[in-house]
Formats: C-alpha cells, sequence, structure tokens
C-alpha cells in the first residue's frame, strides 16, 4: 500500500459540505482542552493534560478507552497487506497526539472530527455530541479513520479504517 502525505489542514480553512471551518479558529478555542496521549510501554495509552489524572471529562477516558482498543489490535504480530500502515500508525501512538472533544458551536454540526498538523504535532478534534451518539463500533471506526490521515494515509469514505480495523478484528 501506498502511503500518501494528505496533510491539507495547516491551520487555514478546511472546506466541508460546501461550509468553510476556520481552523486556526477551531485550534485557539481549544488550546486549553487538549489532551496528549500517547501509548506506554505495556502498550496502554496514558492521558496527559494540565489537570491531575483524567477526573474531569468522560469524553477523554471514553476516548482513551477505545484508542486503547485499537491499540492492542494494532500491536498483534504477523506479516499482512496492512503492515506499512499498522507501522505508521503505531510510530503516532508511540509518539503521542493531541485531542479533545469541541464545544458547542465550535464546530460543524456535520463534522464528526478533524484532524490536523501544527508546529510538527498531530491533533484531533471530536463533535462530541455526535461522538456521545454512535455505538461502540463507531466511535472506534471513527478514531481509526483520523488516526490513519494522521499517519499519512488517504482514507475517503472510511475504506481503509474500515478494512483495516476488520482485519485486525478477525486475525
Amino acid at each position: 500500500m501506498m502511503k500518501v502525505l494528505i496533510f491539507l489542514v495547516t491551520l487555514t480553512n478546511l472546506i466541508y459540505a460546501g461550509e468553510s471551518i476556520p481552523v486556526e479558529e477551531l485550534h485557539n478555542a481549544h488550546l486549553d482542552d487538549f489532551y496528549f496521549l500517547q501509548a506506554g510501554q505495556d502498550y496502554r495509552l496514558i492521558v496527559r493534560g494540565d489537570r491531575e489524572g483524567n477526573g474531569g471529562n468522560g469524553d477523554i477516558s471514553q476516548v482513551a478507552k477505545r484508542l486503547d482498543g485499537i491499540n492492542i489490535l494494532l500491536n498483534r504480530e504477523g506479516d499482512h497487506e496492512f503492515v506499512d500502515v499498522v507501522q505508521s500508525l503505531k510510530e503516532l501512538i508511540t509518539t503521542g497526539f493531541f485531542i479533545t472533544c469541541a464545544r458547542k458551536n465550535t464546530m460543524n454540526r456535520r463534522l464528526d472530527a478533524l484532524n490536523y498538523q501544527f508546529e510538527g504535532n498531530s491533533y484531533i478534534v471530536l463533535n462530541c455530541k455526535r461522538w456521545r451518539r454512535q455505538n461502540l463500533r463507531s466511535q472506534k471506526t471513527l478514531l481509526m479513520h483520523e488516526l490513519v490521515y494522521l499517519a499519512g494515509y488517504d482514507d475517503g469514505n472510511y475504506a481503509l479504517s474500515t478494512s483495516l480495523l476488520r482485519f485486525l478484528r478477525n486475525r
């Protein structure tokens, strides 16, 4: 599988469904709300924020649990057609990335999430209202989709993330 760098969002406007989303404004609105997630030695994700523990944000705790499940799947051994994608995802998770849930009225209502790179860091902004309505499988698929893009792969219509999750679950 060929890796395609697609970091189109570089803190300008993202055009989605004909609407312009001011990414820089969205980023700045959440600067104090980002949590840093990174894989620990036992493949569990470590959540770091400016608060002790993570008791103050149930959404981020839930995200970390979903990402733990994905991370465990990624760390299963074996050769397969997705080996390059899996390696890129493992590197992203080991390096770490920032994640937050968008506050009300700062994100397009029809957008589940967006991701971008800024100053060498990777960011995911989730639409919390939409996140809470999704079931476990949909949440994991959405997170995998965002991670696949941050790892530099095109995942139009969730084709790669869905195939990858299906493959990893059945191994």
